[in-house]
């Protein structure tokens, strides 16, 4: 499950990223958000939220892992 939600996350990051346009495309920067959550079974599970370094709002990065 965690690979499953790590290489969607790399391609929502890839697609946003390939919408932006950049003079140079080889410099993305990227920060990875470490998170865990309690699942409903009472596990808890662990995964990295992957977002543009330029999005600093805290909601919205952790929209982007509420979604997946």
């Amino acid at each position: 499950m965690k690979l499953f939600l790590n290489i969607v996350l790399l391609l929502i990051c890839f697609q946003v990223c390939s919408q932006t346009k950049n003079s140079n495309p080889n410099k993305m920067k990227v920060a990875v958000w470490d998170t865990y959550v309690t699942k409903k079974d009472g596990a808890i599970m662990h995964f990295d939220i992957l977002a543009l370094e330029s999005i600093k709002d805290t909601t919205v990065i952790y929209n982007y892992g509420k979604d997946y």
